[in-house]
């Protein structure tokens, strides 16, 4: 996703996705992906500068315990499915060549159920784009051949 949601998708604030909403839309019927800014660097390889921002907000030892428990939940870290290695970062500070150092910290995400993983084509960061300290996150399924139009 980059930008907007699809039709008949909804808005979840990341401190609302507990096992009681997840279950909840699940029980609807419904794949989940969860895309967007979390505002935690979940390991030390999510941010270039780990020892020095343990006790800065956004690598929070509570902060990234939400994060386990979204992943121990059977969520899925879209982007780590096809990068798992550090130095990928989503957000930049807006100094002078923060970004062209590659000094940041990866703060957006796109985890999705279980259900979905095997539909996962692709997730990438679109570092190129600027004009904000975030970049965004663009995620791509797989179409069935049901979903395919003729």
């Amino acid at each position: 996703m980059t930008g907007r949601r699809p039709p008949g998708t909804r808005s979840f604030r990341p401190r609302d996705v507990d096992g009681e909403s997840v279950q909840a839309e699940e029980g609807r019927g419904r794949q989940l992906a969860l895309v967007g800014d979390f505002n935690v660097a979940h390991t030390e390889t999510d941010l270039a500068n780990p020892r020095a921002n343990r006790c800065n907000a956004g690598f929070l030892p509570e902060e990234r315990a939400w994060v386990d428990r979204l992943l121990a939940s059977g969520f899925v870290n879209a982007f780590g499915q096809f990068e798992p290695a550090g130095g990928h970062y989503t957000w930049y500070s807006m100094r002078p060549t923060v970004r062209e150092r590659k000094v940041g910290w990866r703060l957006d995400y796109a985890f999705v159920d279980p259900t979905r993983q095997g539909s996962l084509a692709a997730c990438r960061h679109l570092t190129e784009r600027t004009g904000s300290d975030h970049c965004p996150v663009e995620v791509e399924f797989k179409t069935s051949s049901k979903e395919a139009a003729p």
